[in-house]
């Protein structure tokens, strides 16, 4: 993916590690897609939830698979949680499906909450002390702690239509606001720079066994195109 456009704010963010990232962020998206498409598939039902839920966390893994080649790139696991967060030099990526629309605060998890608030470091050690968590507030904890910038990254994509929109920004929880409030944002070059035959609905499978559901294959296609320039996508 040497072609793709990588912003200013890209680079002043994540340096050298920005076109690799932006890279990782779009494979994950669409090796997601197909993850969800086939669980769903397997599952026999009808309704969106097995796909939501899947894409969901398959698209922290995808995400942590890809991340091994980036320097200065810490992968953790927070207290209760179930998938793993990014660190790259003290900035959080923060990965979510989303629905069109602005992000509203009450819906976020408490963690998501918390790791959006600028008071994020307010558990002391002496509170985590006294509930029993010495030794793991040194590890996971201090690096919350340690956070300086949360970056979240927005997946636009239903089980019909595939992924649509990727978008990249700075966000954080204010007082007094019942949205996510993004103080920048911007779209990852997903439709000018990648084709993908991917994008799609999985037949149902006949079976109910999730390893013997049919797997999309995943075909990425670079292409030159002069709108990536002209337009900065």
């Amino acid at each position: 993916m040497e072609n793709i456009y990588i912003s200013d704010w890209m680079r002043e963010n994540f340096g050298k590690s920005a076109r690799e990232l932006a890279s990782t962020l779009l494979f994950a998206g669409f090796a997601s897609h197909d993850r969800a498409l086939s669980a769903h598939a397997a599952s026999g039902l009808e309704v969106n939830n097995v796909y939501g839920t899947t894409f969901h966390l398959a698209l922290c893994d995808e995400i942590a698979l890809g991340v091994s080649r980036i320097p200065g790139s810490i992968l953790f696991k927070p207290e209760n949680a179930s998938y793993n967060l990014l660190l790259i030099d003290r900035i959080l990526i923060l990965p979510m499906r989303a629905r069109e629309g602005p992000l509203l605060v009450k819906d976020l998890s408490a963690l998501r909450k918390r790791l959006l608030s600028p008071n994020r470091a307010a558990r002391a050690p002496a509170q985590l002390a006294f509930a029993g968590f010495e030794a793991y507030y040194s590890a996971e904890e201090s690096l919350i702690d340690g956070i300086e910038k949360t970056v979240v990254v927005r997946y636009y994509c239903e089980r019909h239509a595939g992924l649509q929109n990727v978008i990249i920004g700075e966000a954080s929880i204010l007082n007094d606001i019942d949205t996510l409030v993004f103080s920048y944002e911007e779209r990852l070059p997903l439709n000018h720079a990648i084709r993908s035959t991917a994008v799609g609905e999985v037949p149902k499978a006949t079976v109910k066994d999730y390893f013997s559901a049919p797997i999309p294959v995943l075909n990425l296609e670079l292409y030159e195109d002069e709108n990536v320039r002209r337009e900065g996508y």
